[in-house]
């Protein structure tokens, strides 16, 4: 997401919160929730072995922001070979994550 983008969505969650009650806001979270969902299955549709991939949103978080290559898709789950640039003596160079915390890199 852009800047100028992101400052537009700011810009109009702005203007309507005066507007919004407790059970407004619950009902949007569960709604972000399923659209979170709906994307990453998108995502990891798209998603195909050997692809760049940058891991986001996860615990522990000792993962985020690691980069690497995707392994292998399974059930919802991505094995990635983590990078070399990366210590990971302590966890090993592939790990398994779920899809909904893994972005494709263009």
């Amino acid at each position: 997401m852009s800047y100028s983008h992101a400052q537009q969505v700011s810009d109009a969650i702005d203007e309507v919160a005066s507007e919004l009650t407790m059970d407004d806001i619950e009902m949007l979270a569960l709604h972000i929730q399923e659209v979170r969902q709906k994307i990453a299955r998108r995502e990891y549709l798209g998603m195909e072995v050997g692809d760049r991939v940058h891991i986001r949103n996860i615990k522990p978080k000792y993962l985020t922001g690691m980069t690497g290559t995707l392994l292998r898709k399974t059930g919802g789950k991505l094995e990635i070979e983590i990078d070399a640039r990366y210590d990971t003596r302590r966890y090993g160079h592939k790990v398994t994550v779920p899809a909904a915390c893994v972005e494709r890199m263009d």
